[in-house]
């Protein structure tokens, strides 16, 4: 499996976009609005690929010089349980870490807050919804 960085409007990138789409907002029945790929040009995109094939992506978005924030993270359905995730995210930490990112603060649907204290992140403050769903405010150290 390979992380790869892409490059917004990039024929991958629209790839990515499909990707987070299929399976991220439209399970919800939701629409991409203007404020949801607002500044995307100025945030990191990765992805995890098996040779052409896109396992997972994640988005960050730079909130300021020490923290950045885990904007969107997907891993395609039939890929879950694998660790692809884990492993994708690990190594972006090492990437945000060599961009001198601090911290990573993290939006997480409840569903998956387990998944993301097992990868060092904590809980800050009480749930609220976002995107239809319980959601609570995450960091991590870097």
């Amino acid at each position: 499996m390979n992380i790869v960085e892409v490059l917004y409007d990039t024929p991958l990138y629209r790839k990515v976009l499909t990707f987070r789409y299929t399976h991220l907002r439209e399970p919800l029945g939701l629409k991409w609005s203007r404020e949801d790929l607002e500044a995307e040009d100025r945030q990191f995109h990765y992805i995890a690929q098996e040779g052409e094939e896109m396992l997972g992506c994640v988005v960050f978005k730079p909130l300021d010089k020490s923290r950045v924030l885990l904007r969107q993270m997907a891993v395609a359905s039939h890929c879950r349980g694998q660790g692809i995730g884990a492993a994708l995210l690990q190594e972006c930490f090492v990437r945000m870490k060599e961009k001198r990112y601090v911290h990573i603060v993290s939006h997480v649907r409840e569903s998956a807050e387990g998944f993301y204290a097992k990868l060092g992140f904590a809980p800050e403050g009480e749930y609220f919804i976002q995107a239809t769903l319980p959601t609570i405010r995450m960091i991590r150290a870097l």
